[in-house]
Formats: C-alpha cells, sequence, structure tokens
C-alpha cells in the first residue's frame, strides 16, 4: 500500500476515514469476525472447564455457588456461540454488537469467579483476568474503541469491588501488584489491537488496489485486443482491396500499355505524324510507370499480410548485379549520373528469390541515381562476410538525417522535403527493399549524412 493509501486510515483508531470505505472493509471482514467470536468463546469454555479441575483439586469452601456461577457463564457462553451462526448476524454492525458482548460477557465471567473464589483459587483466577484482557483486544476482532467501550468499563467495576470487599488490612502491596500487571495487560493489548488493525486494512486496502490495478489492466488488455482486432480486420480489408484494385487496374492497363506499344512501334504502318509517335511513348512510358507501382503496392500489401511467398533458387550474384545496373542505367543516363559496378574476382552462390533480390537491388540503385546530382556518381559494389553477402550501394547526393532516414522506411514516405519534385517517387521503394530483406532474414542499413549522400549496406545470407 502506498503513503496516499496509509493517508485513508485514521491515526486514533486505525480504521479508514472513509465510512463507505470502512463499511466495505467490515463486509469484507465479516466471516473472521464472526469466525475469531467462536474462537474466543471456545477458548472461554476450555479456560472454565480448566479452572473448574483447579475448584475440584484446590476449592473447599463456597464450591457450590462457584459451579452455580460457572453454569450460567458456560451457558451465556454456549448461547452466544450459537448466536454466531444466526443470519442476523450477517450484518458487520451485528456482528461488532455480538463481539462486544462476547467479550463482555467473558471479562464479567472471569470477575465474577475471582470474587466468589476464596484464597487459594483466587491467586489462580487472577492470571486468568490477564489473559482475557489481552484476549479481548487481540482476538476478537474490534476496533481499539469498540473494545475499550468494554475492557475499561469491567476492570473499573472490577477494582471497585476489590477495593470495597476483598481487600484487607495489609493488602494493599497486592493490590498494587495487580493494578501493575492489569495495566501493563491493557497497554499491552491495546498496543496489540492497533497494530493488528492497522496491518488488517493495510492488507485489505492494499490488496483492493492490486485488484483495481489487475481490473484495469484486464480492461486494457481487452481494448488493445480488441483494437488489434480491428487493425488486423482493417489490415486484411485494405490487403485484399488493393489486391482486387491491383488486379482490376492490371487487365486495362496491360492494354493501354500494348496498343501503345503498337502505336509507337508503327505496327500496322505509319502514323502520318511525329506528335501521335510522341504520345504513344508517353502513353506507354506512362503506363509502365503506373504498372510498375501498382506492382509496388500489391507486393507491399502481401508482405505485411504475410502472403508474399519466397521462392528461394539459387542465384549468381555477378549476374544479379549486372542486370540490375542494366536496369537503371536507362535513369542514370538520362540524369546524367555515372554507375560504377564493382565485383570481386569470385563471389559465391546465393540461395534467395531472384525476383524480390533484383527489386531490392533495383529500388536502392534507382534511389541512389535520382537523388544523385547531375555530373555524379553511384557505386554499386558487394562485400564477401562469413556465410553472407553484403551489397553496398553508395551515392553523392544531398544525404539524409535521423528523421528523414526514418520517414524513408515508412510506406508512401517523402525522405527529403527540400528535394525537387522530378525526384520525387511514389515512396515504396525503400519500404519494399527493407521488407524483402527481412522476409529474406537479412538486414538493411542506412547509413546517411546531410550533405554527405547515402550508404545503404543491404546483408543477406548466403543460405
Amino acid at each position: 500500500m502506498t503513503e496516499a493509501g496509509r493517508a485513508r486510515l485514521r491515526w486514533y483508531d486505525a480504521c479508514f476515514a472513509d465510512p463507505g470505505e470502512e463499511a466495505a472493509y467490515r463486509w469484507a471482514d465479516l466471516d473472521a469476525t464472526l469466525f475469531f467470536a467462536r474462537i474466543a468463546l471456545l477458548l472461554a469454555l476450555a479456560l472454565f472447564g480448566l479452572f473448574a479441575a483447579v475448584d475440584l483439586l484446590f476449592g473447599a469452601d463456597g464450591r457450590s455457588r462457584l459451579l452455580v456461577a460457572r453454569a450460567l457463564i458456560c451457558a451465556s457462553f454456549a448461547l452466544l456461540l450459537l448466536l454466531t451462526w444466526h443470519p442476523a448476524l450477517r450484518r458487520p454492525d451485528w456482528a461488532t454488537r455480538h463481539s462486544q458482548a462476547a467479550a463482555f460477557v467473558i471479562a464479567l465471567g472471569f470477575g465474577l469467579l475471582v470474587g466468589l473464589a476464596d484464597e487459594p483459587l483466587r491467586g489462580f483466577y487472577v492470571p486468568g483476568i490477564l489473559l482475557v484482557v489481552v484476549a479481548l483486544f487481540v482476538l476478537l476482532r474490534l476496533t481499539l474503541p469498540e473494545v475499550a467501550w468494554v475492557a475499561v468499563p469491567l476492570v473499573c467495576l472490577y477494582d471497585i469491588v476489590w477495593l470495597r470487599y476483598w481487600i484487607m488490612p495489609g493488602e494493599i502491596g497486592a493490590f498494587v501488584v495487580m493494578q501493575f500487571y492489569l495495566f501493563a495487560a491493557i497497554i499491552v493489548g491495546s498496543f496489540s489491537n492497533y497494530a493488528i488493525a492497522h496491518h488488517r486494512r493495510v492488507t485489505h486496502a492494499a490488496a483492493g488496489d492490486l485488484r483495481a490495478q489487475a481490473t484495469r489492466l484486464q480492461q486494457a488488455l481487452q481494448q488493445a485486443a480488441m483494437a488489434r482486432q480491428h487493425a488486423e480486420h482493417a489490415s486484411r480489408a485494405k490487403s485484399d482491396f488493393i489486391a482486387h484494385m491491383s488486379h482490376e487496374l492490371r487487365t486495362p492497363l496491360n492494354a493501354v500499355i500494348g496498343f501503345g506499344q503498337v502505336l509507337e512501334g508503327e505496327v500496322y504502318g505509319p502514323l502520318g505524324g511525329d506528335k501521335y509517335r510522341e504520345y504513344a511513348r508517353h502513353i506507354h512510358e506512362s503506363g509502365q510507370h503506373l504498372l510498375s507501382l501498382i506492382n509496388d503496392v500489391l507486393d507491399l500489401s502481401k508482405v505485411e499480410a504475410g502472403q508474399f511467398e519466397l521462392h528461394r533458387e539459387e542465384i549468381d550474384i555477378a549476374a544479379a548485379m549486372c542486370a540490375a545496373s542494366l536496369l537503371v542505367s536507362g535513369l542514370s543516363h538520362k540524369r546524367q549520373v555515372k554507375l560504377k559496378l564493382i565485383l570481386p574476382p569470385s563471389l559465391p552462390p546465393l540461395q534467395a528469390d531472384e525476383r524480390a533480390l533484383k527489386q531490392i537491388l533495383v529500388n536502392l540503385l534507382s534511389n541512389a541515381v535520382k537523388f544523385s546530382p547531375a555530373g555524379g556518381e553511384v557505386t554499386f559494389a558487394t562485400e564477401i562476410l562469413p556465410q553472407a553477402i553484403a551489397f553496398v550501394i553508395a551515392d553523392a547526393g544531398p544525404g539524409m538525417d535521423v528523421q528523414q532516414v526514418a520517414r524513408a522506411v515508412v510506406p508512401f514516405g517523402q525522405a527529403s522535403g527540400h528535394t525537387a519534385e522530378a525526384t520525387r517517387g511514389t515512396g515504396l521503394g525503400l519500404p519494399l527493399a527493407q521488407r524483402f530483406t527481412d522476409l529474406h532474414g537479412g538486414s538493411l542499413v542506412i547509413d546517411s549524412r546531410p550533405g554527405q549522400g547515402t550508404r545503404v549496406t543491404v546483408t543477406l545470407p548466403l543460405e
């Protein structure tokens, strides 16, 4: 329980300051209250039985009146014990009154035995009074004020009767000693009662706080699970939509590209003008670009939905690098960027998906060429590592800071806000390269600084 929780307890009786919280504790502690009341009454019956044996051993005068008193008191104990199973005591207020009544009858019974007994029996009963006082404070589930309403009047009554009827000349010393032990028992019992009541409520409050935290955590987990289900459902719906739309767009787009190619090549004769050929070329190029975009979106949706399957095969690394460079050569020529390919003398074979590997390399090379200034150079090299191969693509472009790198690996993210519109892409090249690299069990590392270019290293396991 926290310090804020401890502040909920009153200092003078260790009860909760909030009546509602105290009532909730009493209801939760009801079974224990009745249980310890039964224990106290059973122990009182056992002690009275023990004192009956003492009467038989040492008692002579006044034995009959002791037996009568003990019978009446034991009957009271038995009645109170039976009442603990009565339905009326299934309420905290009545259970508390019952515990107070039990305390009163137990203390009164022992006091009566002390008053009726003669020496030497009285000397045996006096320690019983001390035990009763401590038991009243400790055993019964009563607060300090509740037990004080019973114990203090009984002790005062005991002292009055003692002083009035049993103190003989010269016995004042015995009375003082008795008072010392009696008040010592009261102090010990009071301290014990306060500590036990405080501990019980602290434990109850801590358990309540833990239950509340567990409830909140369970609710948060349920909300998170629901949010995850909604997100997964939305993701599946998005992937299904993209896949469906990609299929619907690809079919007419392939026709557009095919017809544009026929017009551009003048398959059925001359078009009759250069503008027609130029427009046909634009149709073909735009269709190819749109088809590439649709393919990227479809591949990304499949990867995110966990539906993209790799078809691993043995790949010649040098041939794959040359093929990727050839595919990017048109763009590099158009942007007047030199593409430098560095191949080691011998390269081991690589187990990978050929189409995915080609897309990784082409996407990274295209980005490097696209963001390199005219007259710049893009280096495409490999490094042989233990059980792995590293593809390194470096450019001398504007570079990126940490925030721009983080945006670059997000689908449809644009890394360089200051870059001209002509160099902007769809924002899918780098995310796709990252996803395909992860599927191969590899890593993609981007090392970039503003004004210092970018170096991308893709490491793939050989097998």
